[in-house]
């Protein structure tokens, strides 16, 4: 069941998110983990956060992840995950 749901949203960060074959393999992880967490919908309500990475301005994606009510709700997941956008690690 896990690896379907992966599969899901590996699927569908492929074909909702057009810049993603410019991000290298950490960024776009952590694309598929925040699918993962909140859904496609919830990943693509991250406007300013997808507009940032698109532009490959990845300091401010970082900075519109920490600004979002799931930063308020899981704190430590995304330090860790804006931490990869940030770096590229």
């Amino acid at each position: 069941m896990l690896e379907n749901d992966i599969d899901e949203c590996v699927s569908d960060v492929v074909a909702y998110i057009d810049f993603l074959d410019m991000l290298d393999s950490a960024r776009q992880e952590v694309l598929i983990e925040m699918c993962f967490q909140l859904g496609i919908g919830g990943l693509l309500s991250f406007k300013r956060f997808l507009d940032a990475m698109r532009r490959g301005d990845f300091l401010e994606a970082s900075c519109e992840m920490k600004d979002s009510r799931w930063y308020r709700q899981t704190p430590n997941r995304v330090e860790e995950l804006a931490k990869i956008v940030r770096d590229g690690l």
